[in-house]
């Protein structure tokens, strides 16, 4: 599904997707920067909202995607 994305989105906007592990790789690190950022808060008592409890799993999984360079 992923590939038939990527494939649709290379033929609608003519764009060269030959790099695109890179930019899912980078996205992923990005992703994992700013929920670290919020679950920092959380653990630090500098906002209550429960959602952010498992920001610390998001984070390594974010962090695990990044690091294989994941493209299913």
């Amino acid at each position: 599904m992923r590939e038939e994305f990527i494939r649709a989105y290379s033929e609608k906007s003519g764009r060269d997707v030959s790099h695109i592990d890179y930019y899912l790789t980078f996205a992923y690190f990005k992703l994992a920067v700013i929920c670290q950022q919020i679950y920092s808060r959380f653990r630090n008592g500098q906002t209550k909202d429960p959602r952010f409890a498992h920001f610390g799993t998001f984070v390594e999984n974010l962090i695990n995607y990044a690091s294989k360079g994941i493209r299913s």
